[in-house]
């Protein structure tokens, strides 16, 4: 299978996660990865925007806009936005 999205795609992904790992359940990491190694870019961003929907996970503007700038990266627009209005994500102000 061809991977979806440019070759920095998968670090950017590995990236974000890091800064949400602690409002994802514990399996999504491994799962993550497992779907980046194989090429399936899309359904990783998918999978981490959905954990984060189904924590009801608080998140930053700018984490809100790195995941959409993934998610315009894998092509996933569409179901990236259902998750947010699904964990009602985004509510919470960046810490100045």
């Amino acid at each position: 299978m061809d991977a979806e999205g440019p070759p920095e795609t998968p670090g950017e992904v590995l990236d974000f996660l890091a800064d949400v790992q602690d409002r994802v359940g514990s399996s999504v990491p491994s799962l993550v990865r497992e779907f980046l190694q194989v090429g399936e870019w899309r359904l990783a961003v998918e999978w981490v925007a959905d954990a984060l929907a189904d924590e009801h996970a608080p998140m930053t503007p700018a984490e809100c806009q790195r995941l959409r700038e993934l998610a315009r990266l894998v092509d996933s627009e569409h179901h990236v936005e259902r998750a947010f209005a699904r964990g009602e994500l985004g509510l919470v102000e960046d810490a100045t």
